[in-house]
This record gives C-alpha cells, structure tokens and sequence, in this order.
C-alpha cells in the first residue's frame, strides 16, 4: 500500500509542475503554415503609357489550406499584414519613392504611410464578407521608367498564437500566386534581370513567383 500511495504522489507531482515538461508534452505539437493568397491582375501588358490602369483583385476564403499539408483553417482573425509594393528597377538604388502611381481602392480599403527616406507602405485591408476575403484597385501609372509590382505579409514572424489548438506556431509565411487576366505577355522575369541594381537581379525566379510579381515598362 505504501508503494501505491508512493507512485500516486510521483503522478501528481509530474502533472501539477508549470515550471516543467518531463513528458515533453510542450513540444510533442509544432508546426510551420504556408498560405497562397491568388492575385489576379488585369491589363496584363509589357508595355503602358503614362495615365494607365492596373486593376488588382484578390478573393480568397476565409477559411484557408496549408500548401504544406491539405489541412483547412479559419483565417478570420488573422493578421495577414498585406502590403503592396511598387519599385522603379531600372535606376540603383532602386526608387520606391511617392508619386509613381497613385492609388483607388474599389473593395476593400488602403492604408498609405509615408515613412522615413521619403518612402511609403502600402497596406492593404481585406473586406470580410460572405466567407470571403476581398480587396481589389485600380493603380494609375504616373511616371515612366521600368518597374515591378509584387505583394508582402509583414511581420509575420511576430504571430505566435495558435493556429491548431493544442499545436505551437513554428512559422506562418503566406505566398502570392500570381494570374495575368487577358495577358498580353507573362510576368516579365527578365526585366528583373536587366536592372542595374544587384539586388534585383539576385531575385530567383522561384521569389519572384512566391511575391507574385510582375515587371513592366512605362512610356509616355
């Protein structure tokens, strides 16, 4: 009987520490997410004149699979922190300056911060309707040179809740696949690899797809 009370209290104490892990129960769940959000982008062309649209759209549900495992999720509360961005390649450093475009939102909403080195983030918001995420624009072309369009979550890093309960949050990372409506041409990998600036041209083709990105020429 002493030996029955005596394994008992090893029992109890094993389950009421917080300050240990003995089963290594902590870390039997942990796992990293990916998810593609699909961008389609209209008037798909290499080449525009100053004044032209590029009409953006992204429709996804919300409840989301990870590429990683099949396996569905709902993404209502998550903080996708999408952001798009517009750099001028044929110049180093290349310019991400204001004044290149301008924006209009049509679903959805923009949130544009100007940030130090006269520079700006682009945020996008997401409309939640119907099960849906939705968000779409007109971008109106307002200087010539050479440019890429592509698509970022930001600080992603920093989400540590639960995804699956009970399953630790290694990493989240979110992709952008990119669908040229009635395209002209691709996505013009190439112009990427043409630009004077070295950081640029050390973008993979494999990056560029996963940002979703997109290179075109402005003229007059």
């Amino acid at each position: 009987m002493k030996h029955l009370f005596f394994i008992f209290g090893i029992l109890v104490l094993l389950f009421s520490c917080n300050s240990c892990d003995p089963l290594g129960l902590k870390d039997k769940c942990k796992r990293d997410y990916l998810f593609s959000i699909p961008v389609s982008l209209e008037s798909g062309l290499d080449t525009f004149h100053i004044g032209d649209t590029i009409f953006v759209n992204m429709s996804f549900p919300i409840e989301m699979e990870d590429v990683f495992t099949g396996d569905k999720f709902d993404l209502g509360d998550f903080p996708f922190n999408t952001e798009i961005l517009l750099v001028k390649i044929d110049q180093s450093p290349v310019s991400v300056s204001p004044g290149m475009v301008s924006y209009h939102a049509t679903r959805g909403n923009l949130n544009i911060l100007p940030l130090i080195g006269g520079t700006e983030a682009v945020q996008v918001q997401f409309e939640n309707e119907s099960g849906m995420f939705n968000f779409s624009c007109f971008i109106i072309l307002e200087r010539k040179g050479t440019f890429g369009i592509y698509y970022q979550s930001y600080f992603l890093d920093e989400f540590n809740s639960e995804l699956e309960k009970g399953c630790k949050t290694n990493s989240v990372d979110v992709h952008y696949s990119l669908d040229l409506k009635n395209a002209e041409t691709d996505t013009n990998f190439e112009l990427f690899q043409q630009s004077p600036d070295p950081k640029v041209t050390q973008v993979t083709k494999q990056t560029f797809d996963d940002i979703g990105a997109y290179a075109f020429v402005v003229i007059e």
